[in-house]
């Protein structure tokens, strides 16, 4: 990620406690570019992150 983000992390949850998610959500809108260009990339689709199986599918976001 750091790769497509310009070495920027999302968070550091150790550093901040209580705006947690606020933070993580901003930071992802204002990455959203190069976070797409990260999950569409041949180097993602071969990684073990794009390939692990979760419970969460598309039906869930509507919930």
């Amino acid at each position: 990620m750091k790769r497509y983000t310009n070495t920027a992390e999302l968070l550091r949850p150790e550093i901040t406690r209580f705006a947690t998610n606020f933070i993580v959500l901003e930071r992802m809108v204002r990455s959203q570019k190069a976070l797409k260009e990260m999950v569409t990339s041949t180097k993602w689709k071969m990684s073990k992150y794009a390939r692990k199986k979760t419970n969460w599918t598309r039906d869930d976001e509507n919930h």
